[in-house]
């Protein structure tokens, strides 16, 4: 069944970099009209993340100055659980549920660390909080970002069932919740500076990790798989975007 997006008070759009031979950039991110998108077999979204396999030896090594060492991943280990617990206490209480895919994913540093990242964009844990936009029926939580918080990726969930990945150039979940730290950002505002980007959480961590495996794949000139051939052979995607 194909996904959609749901019905919110923002524009669409996909932020990412560019694929060398395939998709221009021209800057360290660029906004990407989202009809553009090449196409997901919706029958990898089972939210087992099976497609997840384990990084080829030159792309995981480098990573590895990016990522934490035993030590850090020993000491925040756990802080990190704590956080993903009081967030699932947190969806119950609310009646949300949190993706499969999530859930797997965030409990997991061996998982995680398969998606390698050409922008040094790390994942976190944060809890809900009101959608700018939806606040009678939305959440949102923060779970990705890059190493200056160009881009911003946040879950949207509602009680009824939807989901969505939002992009943002601020924290949404801090829009109410700290509202100093973005000088008092309005409502409008928030929304002006989000965009939908994919309609599940499992759609979006595919592509981020499909366009990353191939940054590095191409960059490298590593043959590429089958599934990441299929990916670039859809050339309608790319044309004029927005810098960031």
């Amino acid at each position: 069944m194909k996904q959609t997006l749901p019905s919110l008070p923002f524009q669409t759009g996909w932020y990412s970099f560019g694929l060398p031979g395939y998709r221009s950039c021209r800057g360290t991110y660029e906004r990407y009209p989202y009809e553009s998108l090449p196409p997901i077999a919706q029958e990898q979204l089972t939210g087992q993340l099976q497609w997840l396999v384990p990084l080829n030896a030159r792309i995981d090594e480098a990573m590895q100055p990016y990522r934490l060492t035993d030590e850090q991943e020993a000491a925040q280990i756990t802080e990190w659980e704590d956080g993903l617990k009081s967030l699932v206490a947190s969806a119950k209480h609310l009646g949300l549920s949190l993706p499969e895919a999530y859930l797997r994913l965030m409990s997991s540093v061996e998982l995680r660390n398969r998606i390698p990242s050409c922008t040094d964009c790390s994942f976190t844990i944060s809890q809900l909080a009101f959608c700018p936009g939806d606040r009678e029926k939305g959440y949102v939580l923060r779970f990705l970002h890059d190493q200056q918080d160009c881009v911003i990726w946040h879950l949207y969930l509602s009680a009824s069932g939807e989901q969505c990945v939002l992009a943002s150039h601020v924290y949404l979940d801090q829009v109410y919740t700290n509202p100093e730290a973005f000088g008092l950002l309005t409502e409008d505002e928030a929304i002006k500076h989000t965009w939908m980007c994919a309609p599940s959480f499992e759609a979006f961590l595919y592509r981020f990790w499909m366009e990353n495996v191939l940054f590095f794949a191409l960059i490298q000139k590593e043959p590429l798989t089958e599934e990441q051939k299929q990916y670039l052979s859809t050339r309608s995607f790319g044309g004029s975007g927005n810098q960031r």
